[in-house]
Order: C-alpha cells, then sequence, then structure tokens
C-alpha cells in the first residue's frame, strides 16, 4: 500500500508541475484533493477487506458490500463539500483518474514481477 501511494503522490506532483508549467496552476488544488480522496478511500476499502477476511462468507460479504455503500457516500459527500468550497469538480475528478492510472499501473507492475 505504501508503494501504490508513492506512486499516487508521485504521478500527481508530475501531473502539478505539467500543469503549473501551461499555465493552469489555478487547478492543482483541485486536482490534488482528487487524489487525496481516492488515497482515503483506498485506505478505507484496505480497512474493509482486512476486517472481512476474518469472518464467515456471509458476514464478510455484507461487510464488503455495506463498507462500498459507506465510501461511495462518503465519497459523494466530500464532492458536494469540495463544489461548495470551489474546487473544480472536473479537476478533482482528473486528480481521481491519475491516482487510479496508478493503481492500474502497481497491478500491471505486480503481475509482471509474478510472472
Amino acid at each position: 500500500m505504501v508503494r501504490l501511494a508513492v506512486l499516487q503522490l508521485a504521478l500527481a506532483l508530475l501531473l502539478a508541475l505539467l500543469l503549473g508549467y501551461a499555465g493552469f496552476g489555478r487547478f492543482i488544488p483541485s486536482m490534488l484533493l482528487g487524489v487525496v480522496l481516492m488515497l482515503l478511500n483506498g485506505l478505507a476499502l484496505l480497512q474493509t477487506v482486512r476486517r472481512a477476511a476474518g469472518r464467515d462468507g456471509k458476514s464478510g460479504q455484507r461487510l464488503l458490500y455495506v463498507g462500498a455503500a459507506v465510501r461511495f457516500g462518503l465519497l459523494i459527500i466530500a464532492l458536494a463539500a469540495a463544489h461548495g468550497m470551489g474546487f473544480y469538480l472536473p479537476w478533482v475528478a482528473g486528480g481521481m483518474l491519475v491516482a487510479q492510472v496508478a493503481v492500474y499501473i502497481a497491478g500491471f507492475r505486480e503481475v509482471r514481477r509474478q510472472e
């Protein structure tokens, strides 16, 4: 998880530098917020999976579904709050996308490492 977080932050900082260089510096906080939201969402997912692992099938499955619903609800609330504070939601979504690209890269690296 630490490697993934470092990769997500590295990609976010690279994008922030590119945005600043291209004259879109005002969107950097929004993009970084999207990355942070996905980091927190990933940590919450990890915690839920760990809690579900020690339970029987139905109970663990229920916990995973409830956790997904709670994470989704919290994400919607966080996005509404970000919008209310003046963050630009398309760039928040862009930051979320950057974080997910990092997840894809990390997963691809892991599969390649296991081959």
